[in-house]
């Protein structure tokens, strides 16, 4: 589902009636119940953790259309514990759930680039969507694909579709050579060096007045690679031929593509994900390419001031190219061709990262996708203790909103995320008894306890600008942050 069912609005906030989730139910819909069935499980199947006696959404969220416009946020209350079926016990998973504390006044300012952060949640861990790994001249893009994918954000399948020299091609080509092969330049390079063809590492090309020429790439795919494909950014559905140095990349190893030319299986994998705040002009970026095609009548003052004003963060992992083996060349005026070395042009490398498309930073985003919404993005803060031992805190940072394009990964896809501190007068009206905070500096040793003790905090409709986060699971566990059947911190 992307709401609860709400049944009747009660001054600022939406209330419910009790509701009780519903087994094997594909569609992720919850109902109205009186609260009182055993045979409740949850949308993922299995024994139910506990009914939802009250959801409260904040009154400012404005829909799923706009949740850039922030308070994407809900409360659940859940009901006491009770015996699961089938001899289960309700609850039972896997692992160590962890309490969690919520992020106060301030935890997030001062924060560095670099900074680990984690999430976890229920959604999608494989993607319909082939992409390109960053080795290419298209770093993170998306490979071309069928127009209807374009537009429907949630298919499980939708494979590859680009043109190359006029024909289509439906799948990474590893038997056909990379557009770079054909550049002339590269040609004459490789004709001077034939040791130079096979060569997968990048071979970059100045003049004799050392102006950049042109990047060569890999012939062919490196070993053990998937090939290479011409890339269509999101949004966009005209087939262009890629060029030499752009258009094209790599198709990625990573195991989220590893069915992406067929139909994607489901998978169930709460792990922690490394991830990292993204700067906030990159996330006003994205979003602004996203509505520039979904919502083009929205002015770009309405999202400038994203953080601020909506209280909304974007992730992604930010990735740093390694250049260290790449070779360098001049070609002469009379087309000789002749290596060259760092220590002869000291700013050389910083010469090919500002002229060529091997960037030394790209951004791949993720680690959400559908399913995910409601999940929890934390740091886990380390308080010692005066035994010398430490205290290991999750403190919960945000809580999924929003992802833009459905593609849950690549350049133009980080992941957004409604910041817990912005909404923390809000929440405090609701957590009360038991509520763990952390502030910025303030430490988490001994606050150990559950961040609330009745309601726990997840995104209410979780769906994006364009695309949508669908409903998920929140954070936490019977006491902390989440809808019920939270994500928490994994301990095995």
């Amino acid at each position: 589902m992307d709401k609860p069912t709400a049944s009747k609005l009660t001054g600022p906030d939406l209330w419910t009636d009790a509701i009780q989730t519903m087994g094997d139910n594909s569609d992720n819909e919850q109902e109205e119940g009186d609260g009182d069935s055993d045979e409740g499980d949850n949308f993922l199947g299995g024994p139910a953790w506990r009914t939802a006696e009250r959801i409260i959404l904040h009154s400012r969220f404005q829909g799923e259309a706009l949740s850039w416009k922030g308070f994407d946020f809900a409360l659940v209350k859940l009901a006491p514990r009770r015996p699961g079926r089938r001899g289960q016990s309700a609850g039972e998973v896997e692992g160590t759930i962890a309490p969690a504390c919520l992020a106060g006044s301030g935890f997030l300012r001062g924060r560095h680039s670099g900074d680990n952060y984690y999430f976890s949640g229920y959604g999608r861990r494989y993607i319909p969507h082939c992409l390109t790994d960053d080795t290419g001249p298209e770093a993170f893009g998306v490979c071309g694909r069928p127009r209807r994918c374009t537009k429907n954000h949630r298919a499980r399948h939708c494979g590859v579709s680009f043109l190359y020299k006029g024909r289509r091609h439906s799948r990474c080509l590893t038997d056909v050579d990379t557009p770079s092969a054909a550049d002339p330049v590269c040609r004459a390079l490789r004709r001077a060096r034939p040791d130079l063809r096979k060569e997968e590492r990048l071979l970059h090309v100045f003049s004799s007045r050392r102006k950049y020429l042109t990047t060569c790439y890999p012939v062919r795919s490196p070993e053990g690679g998937k090939g290479w494909c011409a890339t269509r950014a999101p949004g966009v559905d005209k087939d262009e031929e890629p060029s030499f140095t752009a258009g094209w990349g790599f198709c990625s190893t990573d195991p989220w593509m590893k069915h992406c030319t067929r139909t994607i299986p489901e998978k169930e994998n709460t792990t922690a994900y490394t991830t990292e705040l993204l700067d906030l002009p990159f996330c006003v970026e994205k979003l602004r390419d996203n509505l520039h095609v979904e919502q083009p009548d929205v002015a770009p003052a309405e999202f400038a001031h994203l953080e601020e004003k909506a209280g909304v963060i974007c992730i992604g992992q930010n990735h740093t190219r390694d250049s260290k083996g790449d070779l360098y060349f001049e070609r002469s005026a009379k087309g000789a061709f002749a290596e060259l070395r760092k220590a002869e042009w000291p700013d050389l490398v910083e010469a090919v990262q500002s002229r060529s498309p091997a960037k030394a930073f790209a951004v791949d985003g993720g680690p959400v996708c559908f399913g995910d919404s409601g999940g929890p993005l934390f740091q886990l803060v380390v308080t010692p203790r005066a035994d010398g031992g430490a205290v290991v805190t999750p403190v919960v940072v945000g809580v999924f909103s929003f992802i833009l394009w459905g593609t849950c990964r690549g350049e133009a896809e980080p992941g957004y995320f409604g910041k817990v501190e912005f909404v923390e007068d809000w929440l405090k009206r609701y957590l009360t008894g038991g509520t763990c905070w952390v502030e910025r500096g303030a430490g988490a040793g001994g606050a150990r306890a559950g961040a609330g003790a009745e309601a726990g905090a997840g995104a209410g409709a979780g769906a994006g600008a364009g695309a949508g986060a669908g409903a998920g699971a929140g954070a936490g566990a019977e006491t902390g942050p989440g809808a019920g059947a939270g994500s928490g911190v994994r301990r095995d």
